[in-house]
């Protein structure tokens, strides 16, 4: 997406993004574990993330980490729409597990 798209077009291209890094969090890894991890992303105007950190914790550190490292993965995120107002935009992942390595 480019500055014209709307925050739901941004958000699920952000949401491709991240999705082709779930292979890093594996079966093996979870262990048969459930929950949800919610990271945060500071997302630069010009799609650099400036921070990544755990808001919400699973209550498994490992597994947070590796979300984190998801995350991370993408690299650079589209700079952001014309709409987001600020140098800025303060973003959360919710990962549900093991429901996130479904699709």
């Amino acid at each position: 997406p480019g500055p014209s798209a709307t925050r739901d077009e941004y958000l699920a291209y952000l949401a491709m993004l991240t999705r082709r890094h779930m292979g890093l969090l594996t079966p093996q890894l979870l262990g048969g574990r459930r929950g949800a991890t919610v990271i945060e992303v500071l997302v630069l105007d010009d799609g650099a993330v400036a921070r990544i950190t755990v808001a919400q914790s699973s209550g498994y550190p490992d597994i947070d980490r590796k979300v984190e490292e998801i995350v991370r993965a993408v690299g650079r995120f589209p700079p952001l729409p014309q709409y987001v107002q600020g140098p800025s935009w303060d973003l959360k992942f919710f990962f549900p597990f093991p429901d996130s390595l479904q699709e």
